[in-house]
């Protein structure tokens, strides 16, 4: 199983995504995001019906941001001709595409 870091952003029902990076240990995950975190302050700010499986809290110095961890799956899109390289796919309420940009 793949697992993937990433910050979303609901500000004013603006839902925009940043993926941080894809790890193959949930734990590893977690830790990660656990260090972008502020769980000492985290105002539960969802404007849409959302949040990680795995982990989900408050991004430090951010109220309207936040930090999650879910499952990924991996695929090469098809067609290519419009689209080259690998694409990460994450489904749980929506489907968003990312680049792979794991190091």
């Amino acid at each position: 199983m793949t697992y993937v870091c990433y910050i979303y952003y609901d500000y004013r029902k603006e839902f925009n995504v940043e993926m941080k990076k894809i790890f193959p240990k949930r734990n590893d995950t977690i830790t990660y995001a656990k260090s972008l975190a502020d769980e000492d302050e985290d105002y539960d700010v969802q404007y849409v019906h959302h949040g990680g499986q795995h982990y989900d809290s408050q991004v430090k110095d951010s109220v309207y941001s936040r930090v999650a961890v879910d499952h990924v799956k991996t695929h090469l899109k098809k067609p290519i001709e419009s689209r080259k390289g690998m694409y990460i796919v994450y489904y749980y309420i929506h489907v968003f595409e990312f680049r792979d940009v794991s190091d």
